[in-house]
Formats: structure tokens, C-alpha cells, sequence
């Protein structure tokens, strides 16, 4: 398989007077219930959130067949998760075609690069065993692709038996033992555990002689582990609650790598400042089912040059939302490539290439050079997030971050959302992909869920044709409408990854988002009043080699909390995102 070096006692090398001060890094990455969500079910494998237990979870609640663990999925899928009071566990699910969440992943690569590169990244979960080989490489090679370089765990823990979470930290304590050993009697060593301990909380364990009864307790017991002659610190990130349900049943739930976890780990190795103190009670906590609206705020992230005022709205008056939905561009990072179609980011367009960049095909370098170059640049997601971040499922050409962010828009914007395709997307072509982002998005709204409509099947050449389209839309719209007098229209599109100047509509001149809106809004009749907001989700970024090139952002932060902003009446309702850092 290659996942790793050859044996325990071997792999670390000898020490020597170039280690003295020498400060490492050791991650312990366990994989259930830190890079997905799950449920203890005693007795039995946990059960994950993914989308075919959901799905199945669903349709056995709306039948008559009584299922206690499908009420129990339904249930925890709606509470509020780690991640801030408006996101639910159900934000988190995983990919199709492994059983972790992309959300938690990036998350990881974060706590990886903060590490810097005197670390050691090693499996300590049960995927480190010969009959999960295939899990842990398709796992590295998705590591490597939000990484942007080839990824391989550098160890893993014994194969004991393990019973249970006193198990597994007794095991990381003998990794710890035997590596000062072998390798750092003068080394500074930080040592990082990113586990749920088998979805069970840190209490009345016995490793070797030593009582364990807290996550302090924990930590000591790892310290104390290594040789006297080592300065060593280590924190556990115990991804770990206990859960009462409506009914009264407590549940076990491995949280995933919350917010929460993040900033803890981050802060830990000096990347960020802590978020919260994760030094709480393990004791059960009762967790609130999300309503349907938000209602945590954070500051805003506007850009400057494209703030319109949202006018106020009389709470009597009968308000609409129509949220215009584009995809590439929106729902993805993509590329506008002058000599063919757009190329979006993806593992397979990645690694492809990768290969051409590394190979000799030097006409076909140009365009590997242009991704692999976007892929590394800063996407204004937080300090330390790139395009390369946002790479789109394998099934479908979207990215789950984006989904989830427009999840909270149409949350935010309540019951009477109207959601339409102005994509090319809309195209009967495209039917089975939308299809599927139908299922998508209802599996996190946690019912089904299907676009209220469509704009015109008209020829697009630019995105002039798009805007114009939009707004004969919604000319229609509020025609057709006798009972609704205002509208908000929130636009989230890319305009074919193209800036918005020197456009024509009708007799129109738009050469800005203001005058795009101002454009909208008077497509109106004089008896509806349509206020209106662009987010335009495109960026022209300068390459290393000195040419442009034109990027379609995907939905990031700065565009994610001005739409919750407008859709909110002017308030920020904005959650904490599962990007915020």
C-alpha cells in the first residue's frame, strides 16, 4: 500500500546533536468521528452521516415502519452542532464516495500546516488496519488534493486490540515512549490527539498503573510518557458530546472536527488564538433542534465597492426573496480558459494536471500552470485558505462548503424563498447534474427540496444576456404576482467568470454591481417595488508568470455574509461557517 514507513522501532532514526533544540510536531489522527459525524450504536458499527442513511433514515420516519435508529438519525442530524447556533450536525455529511466530510477534512490540512514541517502525521483510528488499506489511500489522496502536494500518513500506531477509548490513548502513549527513544532525548516534541475515543466520554479509564479520568488527566498521561530528558506538551481534541434527545434517550455523538476543535488545535500550535477553552466537564448537555430561522450574528466582511443600502421594509408589507442561482462559478471554483470551456476545480482536472505540469508537453503546460497556480492562491477564505481548499465532489461539479453556505442563505430568507436556476445548468442537457443537486441540497435542508423555476432557455453570449434574462424574469414575475408588492432579488452569479463593465441591456448601460442592480430593480412595473442585490462571485487574479486570468470564486466568505445581510432586511444573521478560519 505505501502508507508507511517501514516498522515503529526503526522508522524514527537516531539522534544527534542536529536535534538538539530541534521542535517536532506529532499528529494523531483518528478518522470516525473526526473527519465524518457519527453515532455510537453499542454492539454494532456507528452509524455516519451520509447521504443514503439520511435518505433511507427519511423514508422510513415519513412510513409506517417504527425505526428508534432512524428517529435517533433524524433527530441529531437537526441539532445544533460545534460549529455555531444556526449550523446543525446535518451541515456536516460526507462525500459519496468515502465516508468523510470535505468540511473536515480542510479543517485537518489547517491543523497540518499550522504544524510547520518538523511534523509527523500518524493513523492512531482503526482505518490503520491491512482491511481498510483502501479507505486510507483514497483518504490520502484526497488530503493531497486540498493539500497541493502529495500527502502520506508517516506512521501509525500499533495493531493491538483495541476495547475501548483507554485502548486507544494507552496506544498513543507507547507511540509517544518509543519514539523519544529512538529519536528526540533532545527535541522539544508537541504532541497533538484529534479523537472521540470511540464516541465515549474520558472517564474512569486505567492505563498501566495510571488513573485517567479527564481530558487533563489524558494529556498528563501522554507527557508522561516521554523521557525526562524531553520537553514535551500535548493537548487532546476530544471530538466527543453526549447528547440528550427530544425523548428523553442520551445519545453518543463523535462531533466531527468542529469550530471549536479547530481553534483549540490551531491555538495549541501557536497558528491562532483559541476560539473557546475545550478544558469542559465531559458531562451530558441537552442540544437545542435548530428552528427554521438564524439568529447568531457576526460582523460583516462587505466589500467596499460593491455595498448597496438595502432600503427597509415595513415587517406589515408581504415580502418575496427570489435568490437567482448560477452554478459554475458559484457552487465551484472555476477557470475561464480563452481557448476552450471554462475548467473547474476538481480531483480529477488536479491530478491531470499535475501530470502535464511535471511532463513535457509543453503546449498543453500552459493551461495545467494556470490551475496549478490558482489552486495555490489565497481566496480571502481566512488567512490561510486557497482555491485549492474548494476542489467539488466526484459525483457532481460542486463543493459541499459552497452548498452548505447557500443552505443559510435560503434558511435566512425564510418561507417565502423562491429559488430559481439561471445557470446553463437550467438546460435540459444538464438535467441529470441538477438532478443531483436537488438531492443535495435537500439531504441538508433535511427535506426534499426542488427549484421553484427557471429563466428563459435563451441564447447566452456574455453575461450581459444573463442580467438582461434575469431581469425580463422578473418583470414577468412581478406582473403575474397580485398579492406580493415587494421583492427581493439576490443574484448569485459569476457572469461567465467576467467583470461587469460595458454591458447593454435593452437601452440600458451597465458597467458596475450598482448599476447592475439599479438595472434589475427597474425592470419592475411602477406598482412592485423590487429591491435588489448582486453577488458577483468572480475575481481577476495576476499569475506568477504576469498573465490574468479569470476566476469564478466559488461562494466564498465576503460574498456568503453579504447575502445573509440582504436576505436578513439589512441585519447580519450571519452563522458561524464552517470556513470562518
Amino acid at each position: 500500500m505505501g502508507c508507511f514507513h517501514s516498522g515503529l522501532e526503526t522508522s524514527f532514526g537516531n539522534a544527534d546533536d542536529t536535534n538538539k533544540h530541534k521542535e517536532e510536531t506529532l499528529i494523531f489522527l483518528d478518522v470516525d468521528g473526526v473527519l465524518n459525524v457519527g453515532i455510537r450504536d453499542p454492539g454494532n458499527a456507528p452509524f455516519s452521516f451520509n447521504e443514503t442513511n439520511i435518505s433511507m433514515a427519511q423514508k422510513i420516519v415519513k412510513g409506517d415502519t417504527q425505526s428508534d435508529i432512524a428517529d435517533m438519525l433524524i433527530a441529531v442530524m437537526r441539532m445544533q452542532s460545534c460549529d455555531g447556533t444556526s449550523s446543525t450536525f446535518g451541515d456536516f455529511l460526507s462525500r459519496n464516495d468515502l465516508d468523510v466530510c470535505d468540511i473536515f477534512i480542510h479543517r485537518f490540512v489547517k491543523i497540518i500546516r499550522a504544524a510547520g514541517d518538523g511534523r509527523r502525521v500518524i493513523c492512531s483510528s482503526s482505518w490503520r488496519r491491512p482491511k481498510f488499506a483502501g479507505r486510507l489511500s483514497q483518504l490520502q489522496q484526497i488530503i493531497s488534493a486540498y493539500m497541493g502536494e502529495p500527502f502520506e500518513f508517516d506512521d501509525r500506531t500499533m495493531l493491538e486490540n483495541e476495547h475501548g477509548g483507554q485502548d486507544r490513548l494507552r496506544l498513543i502513549g507507547d507511540y509517544i515512549a518509543t519514539y523519544c527513544k529512538t529519536k528526540i532525548a533532545y527535541t522539544k516534541l508537541r504532541v497533538v490527539v484529534l479523537d472521540d475515543f470511540f464516541y465515549a466520554p474520558i472517564q474512569g479509564w486505567t492505563c498501566g498503573g495510571a488513573v485517567v479520568d479527564s481530558l487533563q488527566s489524558a494529556q498528563s498521561y501522554l507527557e508522561g510518557r516521554a523521557l525526562q530528558t524531553a520537553e514535551i506538551e500535548a493537548r487532546i481534541i476530544h471530538t466527543y458530546t453526549s447528547s440528550l434527545l427530544p425523548s428523553g434517550v442520551e445519545v453518543q455523538v463523535g462531533t466531527g472536527l468542529s469550530l471549536r476543535h479547530l481553534g483549540g488545535a490551531l491555538g495549541f500550535l501557536g497558528a491562532v488564538e483559541p476560539i473557546v477553552d475545550l478544558m469542559e466537564p465531559e458531562t451530558p448537555v441537552e442540544m437545542n433542534i435548530m428552528p427554521g430561522t438564524i439568529s447568531s450574528s457576526l460582523g460583516l466582511m462587505d466589500d467596499p465597492q460593491t455595498i448597496t443600502v438595502v432600503d427597509s421594509v415595513p415587517p406589515s408589507e408581504q415580502v418575496q426573496a427570489l435568490i437567482f442561482l448560477d452554478i459554475d462559478g458559484v457552487l465551484n471554483v472555476g477557470i475561464r480558459d480563452p481557448e476552450s470551456t471554462s475548467v473547474s476545480f476538481t480531483e480529477a482536472n488536479i491530478s491531470v494536471a499535475r501530470k502535464l505540469f511535471k511532463g513535457d508537453t509543453i503546449s498543453k503546460t500552459k493551461g495545467s500552470e494556470m490551475l496549478l497556480s490558482v489552486m495555490h492562491m489565497d481566496s480571502r477564505d481566512g488567512s490561510s485558505s486557497t482555491y485549492g481548499d474548494f476542489l467539488s465532489r466526484n459525483d457532481v461539479d460542486v463543493c459541499d462548503t459552497f452548498v452548505h453556505r447557500l443552505v443559510q442563505v435560503m434558511r435566512a430568507a425564510g418561507e417565502h424563498c423562491r429559488v430559481i436556476v439561471s445557470s446553463s445548468w437550467r438546460r435540459p442537457k444538464y438535467a441529470a447534474a441538477l438532478e443531483k443537486l436537488q438531492q443535495i441540497i435537500g439531504v441538508y435542508l433535511g427535506k426534499k427540496f426542488q427549484f421553484d423555476d427557471r429563466t428563459a432557455l435563451e441564447d447566452e453570449a456574455a453575461g450581459q444576456d444573463r442580467l438582461r434574462i434575469i431581469g425580463d424574469y422578473i418583470d414577468k414575475r412581478c406582473r403575474n404576482n397580485q398579492d406580493t408588492t415587494t421583492f427581493k432579488v439576490l443574484v448569485l452569479d459569476d457572469f461567465f467568470y467576467f467583470p461587469i463593465q460595458d454591458w447593454t441591456c435593452g437601452s440600458t448601460t451597465v458597467d458596475s454591481v450598482v448599476s447592475a442592480e439599479h438595472y434589475l430593480e427597474s425592470c419592475a412595473p411602477s406598482t412592485t417595488k423590487v429591491i435588489a442585490r448582486v453577488i458577483h462571485t468572480y475575481e481577476s487574479l495576476l499569475l506568477p508568470s504576469g498573465s490574468n486570468v479569470h476566476v469564478g470564486t466559488g461562494l466564498g466568505l465576503q460574498h456568503f455574509h453579504r447575502a445573509l445581510e440582504f436576505v436578513g432586511n439589512g441585519h447580519s444573521q450571519a452563522p458561524f461557517d464552517c470556513f470562518a478560519l
